[in-house]
């Protein structure tokens, strides 16, 4: 079943964004500690146990969901003073408006798993593997034909991608980051170009992926952030299919005259 928004992607998201900066703007002096259950932290509902997949290493489905941040690692000076200046507005008891996804600019991994509340779907061809989010009609390549990340790539919003089978999990390794976009929806934590995000995806059954996020960052943080996404199988005979959700100029003035102009407003 096709969903339509009236107002384009970001409107569409709009409740879910208003919940997200509320519930940040009592993170901001937590940093350095477990995050498990706070901001983006929430741990998805447990799905019902559904039957074994024919073969765990087809991730070709419409997936939906969201991920917690299991650990979060203290910032160094640098990153704590960009970090500041994001949230500055989250100190004036304000909602975040700086998050350059709401900006019509693309968000980098792991955002753009949970950027608003779109679905991604995942194709797999012989070379290479596609993900398609449905956010602002964004797709990865992710190339498994056996190359390294080349030396020189540098600069890419979504970074540049290879993968490869460790048994039944398919290991995601990226890096190339420009240091433009934010890691969490909303809650202000910069990176730089020295980023390098592994994705281990493991489908648990028929129903459910897992993805497991290791992000290190040496520039920035002092250690490694751990993320878990739970995805839930949208069924085939639904017929779903992704939205075209492009963010043009048009859509762009209407989330900000109706989401970030109001929302900036004191209370």
């Amino acid at each position: 079943m096709k969903r339509r928004y009236d107002t384009g992607s970001r409107l569409a998201a709009a409740a879910f964004t208003s919940v997200v900066v509320g519930i940040l703007t009592c993170s901001i002096a937590a940093q350095g500690e477990p995050a498990g259950g706070r901001g983006r932290g929430a741990a998805p509902p447990v799905a019902p146990p559904s039957p074994p997949t024919e073969n765990p290493r087809d991730l070709q489905e419409v997936w939906t969901g969201n991920f917690r941040v299991d650990t979060k690692p203290k910032m160094k000076p640098v990153a704590q003073k960009i970090f500041d200046e994001n949230t500055e507005e989250l100190r004036r008891n304000l909602p975040v408006t700086k998050d350059p996804a709401f900006w019509c600019t693309p968000v980098g991994i792991p955002h753009i798993y949970n950027n608003g509340i779109h679905p991604f779907e995942i194709l797999q061809i012989p070379g290479r593997t596609f993900i398609f989010y449905e956010a602002d009609r964004t797709w990865r390549t992710v190339w498994t034909d056996g190359r390294a990340i080349p030396d020189d790539v540098e600069d890419l919003w979504l970074g540049y991608s290879v993968g490869r089978w460790e048994g039944d999990e398919f290991v995601v390794e990226t890096a190339g980051f420009n240091d433009k976009s934010w890691l969490l929806l909303g809650e202000g934590s910069p990176h730089s170009t020295g980023l390098r995000v592994i994705e281990r995806f493991k489908r648990v059954d028929r129903d459910n992926l897992q993805i497991k996020f290791t992000l290190t960052d040496p520039d920035y943080y002092e250690g490694p952030w751990t993320l878990t996404g739970n995805f839930r199988r949208q069924p085939r005979e639904r017929r779903w299919e992704l939205d075209e959700t492009y963010c043009v100029p048009e859509e762009q003035q209407n989330f900000d005259r109706t989401v970030l102009t109001p929302n900036a407003r004191p209370k």
